[in-house]
């Protein structure tokens, strides 16, 4: 019915918020990054578009793509908490999605494998793969900072402020900030045996 809907008045932008939040609470996770597409071809500067793909992209675990989306949500509206709080997210869970690699690549090394599939197509040896992707985990942790201390600050909501704090606790815990990690503690809603 919305998409119908939609056809008669494309230029509707409550209409289009509509059917987007729609398919999101449908699931169709399909039909609502399409629809989120054609949207921001037709409107590219609509940060409410970038946001909701953006979101659904780190729900898919698509987190270049959701960066990217993210990040042009931020530019065009830099005060946004949720905005900045998703990107922030995006990175910390692109930067914890490389632990199975790593975990999977140590055990090689420690078993004493030293030949793989991927390795065949690699001038880097298992070790030097090892630090490679140790080195991109932290810079994306790194990089998940800046939008989550902006999120934390810019948030009127406390359940962004207290995911925003949780987030920046991993990443600086991850990175060796102790004093910021321990500045950070008090808002994560976190008791010290680590529940709510």
């Amino acid at each position: 019915l919305l998409d119908r809907a939609t056809l008669f008045y494309p230029d509707d932008p409550d209409l289009q918020a509509l059917r987007l939040r729609a398919y999101n609470r449908a699931g169709a996770v399909d039909e609502a990054l399409r629809a989120y597409r054609e949207q921001i071809e037709r409107k590219p500067d609509r940060p409410s578009y970038r946001l909701g793909y953006g979101t659904l992209l780190l729900k898919a675990a698509r987190y270049s793509d959701a960066i990217r989306e993210l990040k042009r949500a931020v530019e065009l509206r830099p005060d946004h908490a949720e905005s900045q709080y998703n990107l922030g997210a995006s990175y910390l869970n692109a930067a914890l999605a490389r632990d199975d690699s790593i975990s999977t690549l140590q055990e090689r090394i420690e078993g004493g494998e030293t030949a793989d599939a991927e390795a065949a197509d690699s001038v880097l040896t298992p070790t030097q793969r090892l630090d490679s992707l140790r080195q991109r985990r932290e810079t994306l942790f790194r990089k998940a900072v800046p939008p989550l201390e902006r999120a934390r600050k810019l948030s009127e909501t406390p359940r962004i402020r207290q995911d925003a704090c949780r987030a920046l606790l991993v990443s600086y815990v991850q990175t060796n900030r102790p004093n910021q990690a321990a500045q950070v503690e008090g808002c994560t809603g976190l008791t010290s045996a680590g529940r709510p």
